[in-house]
C-alpha cells in the first residue's frame, strides 16, 4: 500500500500536464501513487497521461465520460489505496518535497490535516501574483483543534491540504457529482470529523491562474452552476444527518451556509431558478426545527435584497464579540436575526 495517492482529475491540459506530471514524479518522497483520470478531454491529455504511466508504475490512468471534476476525484477516490490522500489539478504543479513535507508534519504533530501555503501564477507570463496569494495567506500558524469558525476561516481549496484515507473511507465523505463548488463541501464534510488541523507556513503547491480550468469551463456551459450551492449545502446536510452528526456539528453547517452561499448564489438569483431551488431545498427540511427557521431568515425576510447588495456588503460594520463564534454571529447580523434570537439558533 502506498502512503500518499495523489488524485488529478484532468481535463484538455495537455500544455500544462507534463510540467504537472513531472514534478509529481520526481517526489522526494517515492512512496507515492498518482490516480489520474482524464474526464473526457478532447486535447491530447489522454496520451500524454498514458505515456507518462508507461514510465513510471505509480502514475495510474482512468479515464470516463465529461462528467466533471467531482465525479472524476470520486473516481480516484475509489482507486486510490495509499494512507493518505492529497489533490493537484492538471494545470499546477508542486515543490519536490511537497508529498513528503505534509506526510511529516501530520504524522509528527499527530493531526488529522495539514494545510500549506502556495504561489499563485499568473498564465499571462508575468510571474507570480502577490495579490492573488493574500487570498490563501493561512489565517493561523501552527496546531490547532477544528471548530466551525477554524473551518470557516481556512482556505476550501483541496490542493494545499492532506486528508486521512481512513476518515474519508469512515463517514463516506464524497463530492457532489455535476456541481460547482464541490471541493468546498469535500473540506466540510471532512473538517466536521476532523479533531485537529495544522497550518504549515510554507509555500509547496504552485497555482496556476487561468481561463478553461474544468471549474470555469464548467460555468461557462452552464451558468445555472451558479446555483449549486444550495445543492451543496443539502448535499452536506444529508452527510451529517446520515453518520448522525447534525445536532453535534449544526453550527458547521450553519457556517457553511452563510459563508459560502451569499458570494456565489443570493446575489445571483433571478426569476424561475431562484423559486426552483428554493423548492428543492426547503423540501429536504422539517419546518419545525432550528435550520428550517435560519433558512427562512435567509431568504424570505424583506431585507433579502439589501443583505446581498454591494452597499451592505461593503459596509464597515463593527461587530461584537460573543463566546469565540464572531465570524457566526457577523454573519447572523448580517441577516437582521436579533439578539435574542442568536442563542436559539447557537444552543
Amino acid at each position: 500500500m502506498p502512503l500518499v495517492s495523489v488524485i488529478l482529475p484532468v481535463y484538455n491540459s495537455e500544455k500544462y500536464l507534463s510540467k504537472c506530471l513531472d514534478s509529481l514524479s520526481t517526489q522526494t518522497l517515492r512512496d507515492i501513487e498518482v490516480i489520474c483520470v482524464d474526464d473526457g478531454s478532447k486535447d491530447g491529455s489522454l496520451r500524454i497521461l498514458r505515456e507518462y504511466a508507461v514510465k513510471d508504475g505509480r502514475i495510474k490512468v482512468f479515464s470516463q465520460k465529461n462528467a466533471g471534476a467531482a465525479s472524476a476525484r470520486n473516481k480516484a477516490l475509489t482507486e486510490a489505496g495509499g494512507k493518505y490522500v492529497m489533490f493537484c489539478d492538471s494545470d499546477d504543479w508542486v515543490a519536490p518535497g511537497f508529498c513528503g513535507r505534509m506526510v511529516r508534519v501530520l504524522e509528527q504533530e499527530k493531526v488529522d490535516c495539514v494545510v500549506c501555503g502556495a504561489f499563485i501564477e499568473d498564465e499571462t507570463g508575468n510571474g507570480r501574483n502577490p495579490d492573488w496569494e493574500g487570498n490563501f495567506e493561512l489565517p493561523f500558524s501552527g496546531k490547532k483543534d477544528v471548530s466551525a469558525i477554524q473551518a470557516a476561516k481556512t482556505n476550501v481549496v483541496l490542493w494545499n491540504k492532506i486528508f486521512k484515507k481512513e476518515l474519508i473511507d469512515k463517514y463516506g465523505i464524497r463530492f457532489p457529482d455535476g456541481r460547482w463548488g464541490e471541493d468546498d463541501c469535500f473540506v466540510w464534510q471532512y473538517l466536521s470529523v476532523a479533531e485537529s488541523i495544522f497550518y504549515l507556513p510554507e509555500k509547496l503547491y504552485y497555482y496556476l491562474r487561468r481561463d478553461g480550468s474544468m471549474v470555469s469551463g464548467m460555468q461557462r456551459k452552464n451558468p445555472l452552476h451558479l446555483y449549486d450551492r444550495f445543492y451543496t449545502s443539502v448535499f452536506y446536510y444529508e452527510f451529517l444527518s446520515q453518520n448522525g452528526l447534525f445536532s453535534q456539528k449544526k453550527n458547521f453547517w450553519f457556517c457553511f451556509v452563510l459563508t459560502e452561499c451569499p458570494s456565489s448564489v443570493f446575489d445571483n438569483y433571478m426569476g424561475q431558478e431562484k423559486k426552483t431551488v428554493k423548492e428543492l431545498f426547503f423540501d429536504r427540511f422539517d419546518t419545525k426545527n432550528k435550520e428550517f427557521f435560519l433558512l427562512r431568515v435567509i431568504l424570505n425576510r424583506n431585507f433579502f435584497f439589501q443583505l446581498f447588495g454591494k452597499k451592505v456588503l461593503k459596509s464597515k460594520v463593527k461587530y461584537k464579540e460573543e463566546k469565540g463564534k464572531t465570524f457566526l454571529l457577523q454573519k447572523i447580523y448580517l441577516l437582521g436575526i436579533p439578539v435574542y434570537k442568536r442563542k436559539y439558533i447557537l444552543s
